[in-house]
């Protein structure tokens, strides 16, 4: 499975960010524009409950999640935040699937399963 970043586990961004907000600092923001996937705990382990009675050999599941941006997630916790600077390596937006994988998946309504053909 491939999933993105989940809500309530332990060391997320949602932890690190009521940390800071109950020490009345500034919540940190590597870029304004950075956009990640989220899923709530209680949604990945029923994904992965659900990929348990699909899989067959080798696949990969990767759901269909919603992409937010940080900053806008930042600004319901406090208003008040600092922008760092992103890490060696990390990208502007996640990416879950690539297109060239879409082309040897197959999409169902919440997820694609992309096939091996090794």
């Amino acid at each position: 499975m491939r999933l993105g970043n989940i809500i309530e586990s332990r060391g997320n961004v949602f932890e690190v960010w009521n940390e800071q907000a109950e020490n009345k600092q500034p919540l940190t923001i590597t870029h304004p524009r950075m956009k990640r996937y989220f899923f709530h705990m209680d949604e990945a382990i029923d994904f992965v409950l659900q990929c348990i009675l699909l899989v067959n050999k080798g696949e990969i599941f990767v759901p269909k999640m919603k992409l937010y941006k940080i900053k806008d997630l930042a600004s319901k916790i406090s208003k008040k935040q600092r922008i760092t600077r992103p890490r060696q390596g990390e990208k502007l937006q996640e990416i879950l699937i690539t297109e060239e994988e879409k082309k040897i998946s197959k999409e169902r309504e919440n997820m694609w399963i992309i096939q091996n053909y090794s």
